[in-house]
Protein backbone atom coordinates (compact mmCIF):
# COMPACT_ATOMS: atom_id res chain seq x y z
CA UNK A 1 0.00 0.00 0.00
CA UNK A 2 1.31 3.46 -0.89
CA UNK A 3 0.17 5.18 2.31
CA UNK A 4 0.88 2.21 4.59
CA UNK A 5 1.43 4.26 7.77
CA UNK A 6 -0.33 7.48 6.69
CA UNK A 7 -0.87 9.90 9.60
CA UNK A 8 0.64 7.47 12.11
CA UNK A 9 1.48 8.98 15.50
CA UNK A 10 4.55 6.87 16.30
CA UNK A 11 7.95 8.37 17.10
CA UNK A 12 10.17 5.45 16.16
CA UNK A 13 10.32 2.76 13.46
CA UNK A 14 12.79 -0.09 13.16
CA UNK A 15 13.39 -1.44 9.65
CA UNK A 16 13.91 -5.21 9.48
CA UNK A 17 16.84 -6.70 7.61
CA UNK A 18 14.42 -7.99 4.92
CA UNK A 19 13.03 -4.56 3.88
CA UNK A 20 14.17 -3.70 0.36
CA UNK A 21 11.99 -0.74 -0.68
CA UNK A 22 9.99 2.06 0.95
CA UNK A 23 7.35 3.80 -1.15
CA UNK A 24 7.61 7.57 -1.18
CA UNK A 25 4.31 8.09 0.67
CA UNK A 26 4.56 5.18 3.11
CA UNK A 27 5.05 7.53 6.07
CA UNK A 28 3.16 10.58 4.80
CA UNK A 29 1.60 12.61 7.57
CA UNK A 30 3.69 10.92 10.27
CA UNK A 31 4.66 14.26 11.75
CA UNK A 32 5.86 12.81 15.06
CA UNK A 33 8.35 10.40 13.50
CA UNK A 34 11.84 11.31 14.72
CA UNK A 35 13.89 8.14 14.34
CA UNK A 36 14.14 5.22 11.95
CA UNK A 37 16.47 2.48 13.13
CA UNK A 38 18.20 1.06 10.05
CA UNK A 39 21.08 -0.58 11.93
CA UNK A 40 20.11 -4.10 10.81
CA UNK A 41 18.98 -3.15 7.32
CA UNK A 42 21.49 -3.39 4.45
CA UNK A 43 19.47 -1.12 2.12
CA UNK A 44 18.89 2.12 4.06
CA UNK A 45 20.58 4.56 6.38
CA UNK A 46 18.94 7.23 8.57
CA UNK A 47 20.84 10.38 9.52
CA UNK A 48 19.72 13.72 10.95
CA UNK A 49 16.06 13.10 10.14
CA UNK A 50 16.70 11.88 6.59
CA UNK A 51 16.23 8.37 5.19
CA UNK A 52 18.70 7.57 2.40
CA UNK A 53 19.43 4.45 0.42
CA UNK A 54 22.54 2.79 1.85
CA UNK A 55 25.10 4.56 -0.35
CA UNK A 56 23.33 7.93 0.12
CA UNK A 57 22.64 8.55 -3.56
CA UNK A 58 18.85 8.78 -3.03
CA UNK A 59 16.74 10.57 -0.43
CA UNK A 60 13.71 8.44 0.40
CA UNK A 61 12.07 10.37 3.27
CA UNK A 62 12.57 13.54 5.27
CA UNK A 63 11.09 13.86 8.76
CA UNK A 64 9.62 17.07 10.13
CA UNK A 65 12.68 17.49 12.35
CA UNK A 66 15.26 17.16 9.60
CA UNK A 67 18.10 19.64 9.65
CA UNK A 68 20.61 18.81 7.00
CA UNK A 69 22.75 19.87 4.12
CA UNK A 70 22.22 17.47 1.24
CA UNK A 71 25.38 15.41 0.69
CA UNK A 72 26.99 15.71 -2.74
CA UNK A 73 26.47 11.94 -3.14
CA UNK A 74 22.71 12.50 -3.65
CA UNK A 75 21.65 12.17 -7.29
CA UNK A 76 17.94 11.42 -6.69
CA UNK A 77 15.23 13.03 -4.57
CA UNK A 78 12.40 10.48 -4.46
CA UNK A 79 8.69 11.26 -4.98
CA UNK A 80 7.01 13.37 -2.26
CA UNK A 81 10.20 13.68 -0.16
CA UNK A 82 9.69 17.29 0.94
CA UNK A 83 5.91 17.31 0.40
CA UNK A 84 4.26 19.47 3.10
CA UNK A 85 7.56 19.90 4.93
CA UNK A 86 8.20 22.99 7.03
CA UNK A 87 11.73 23.31 5.70
CA UNK A 88 12.66 26.92 4.95
CA UNK A 89 16.07 26.52 3.37
CA UNK A 90 17.71 23.76 1.41
CA UNK A 91 21.13 23.33 -0.13
CA UNK A 92 20.82 21.01 -3.12
CA UNK A 93 23.52 18.47 -3.95
CA UNK A 94 25.79 19.52 -6.79
CA UNK A 95 25.33 15.98 -8.15
CA UNK A 96 21.51 15.95 -8.25
CA UNK A 97 20.19 14.55 -11.53
CA UNK A 98 16.56 13.55 -10.80
CA UNK A 99 13.72 15.12 -8.81
CA UNK A 100 10.76 12.82 -8.19
CA UNK A 101 7.05 13.52 -8.56
CA UNK A 102 5.72 16.16 -6.14
CA UNK A 103 9.05 16.17 -4.29
CA UNK A 104 8.66 19.86 -3.40
CA UNK A 105 4.86 20.26 -3.37
CA UNK A 106 3.17 22.34 -0.66
CA UNK A 107 6.38 23.85 0.66
CA UNK A 108 5.04 27.13 1.96
CA UNK A 109 8.19 28.17 3.85
CA UNK A 110 10.77 27.53 1.14
CA UNK A 111 11.43 30.82 -0.65
CA UNK A 112 14.09 29.91 -3.18
CA UNK A 113 15.74 26.89 -4.69
CA UNK A 114 18.93 26.86 -6.71
CA UNK A 115 18.89 23.83 -9.01
CA UNK A 116 22.27 22.42 -10.06
CA UNK A 117 23.60 22.13 -13.60
CA UNK A 118 23.62 18.34 -13.21
CA UNK A 119 19.79 18.17 -13.06
CA UNK A 120 18.44 16.17 -16.01
CA UNK A 121 14.92 15.12 -15.04
CA UNK A 122 11.99 16.54 -13.08
CA UNK A 123 9.19 13.99 -12.78
CA UNK A 124 5.55 14.91 -13.42
CA UNK A 125 3.62 11.64 -13.00
CA UNK A 126 -0.13 11.91 -12.82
Amino acid sequence: EHDAFHNGSFLYVKFPKSLKEVHAKAFSGCNNLINIDTSENPNFTFEDGVLYNKNKTAIKLVTENAKFVMPDTVTLIDDFVFNRSHIDSLFISRSLAHIGHSAFSYLYNLRSLDLPRTLKFIDNKH
